[in-house]
């Protein structure tokens, strides 16, 4: 069976300790394919899911479908603020100018084909709100097309989670796959807002 390719994705947090094992609990060893937004209309959710399962099913052996698509972290960016300014460029699949932080994997060359290794998701860390998810998301929907199906991931605080300390980033990393894996495979998710999920 063919492995899943990774979702790309890119992380908002507040410290890079923190972020470097949260990396590392998502890091995969390559990289692939893209996961679409979902909307809020039955209808459109609908249809969504069907070309998720399309697109997921094209080349590759789908006989495992609890199995979610590993994850691929590209840029980590330390505030809301900064991540508006660097997304435009990675979006475009490029370097940003000047990043907030050196971490993920920096790559954001173009596939063959010539498009961009654009992020899916953009992953917010406990510490922002969601006046932060909605500076990021106004910077991607200014993108245009390349912005395209990128859905934020925003913490939620209501459920309960470990201290700052060794246990917190796995239980965050847990929570961020079973999110990707039920947007993935078109199940449902909690929506904290237009194009925004709780994970």
């Amino acid at each position: 069976m063919a492995d899943k390719e990774p979702i790309r994705v890119v992380i908002c947090g507040k410290s890079e300790e923190v972020g470097r094992g949260i990396i590392a609990g998502l890091q995969p060893e390559v990289e692939g394919k893209p996961i679409h937004s979902m909307t809020h209309t039955v209808s459109q959710q609908l249809l969504l899911r069907r070309e998720i399962l399309r697109t997921l099913s094209q080349g590759e052996n789908t006989d495992s479908p609890a199995r979610a698509s590993p994850t691929l972290v590209i840029h980590f960016g330390l505030s809301p603020a900064a991540l508006a300014a660097e997304l435009p460029a990675v979006l475009a699949g490029r370097a940003p100018a000047s990043a907030s932080s050196g971490l993920g994997t920096g790559n954001y060359q173009e596939e063959e084909g010539g498009r961009p290794r654009r992020p899916r998701a953009v992953v917010f860390g406990g510490a922002w709100d969601g006046a932060d998810v909605e500076t990021v998301r106004a910077a991607v929907r200014g993108c245009g097309g390349e912005g395209d199906g990128v859905v934020m991931l925003r913490h939620d605080g209501r459920k309960p989670s470990p201290p700052l300390g060794p246990a917190y980033g796995p239980h965050v990393v847990q929570r961020v796959k079973d999110v990707l894996g039920r947007l993935v495979r078109g199940e449902e998710v909690e929506w904290a807002g237009e194009g925004v999920v709780w994970y």
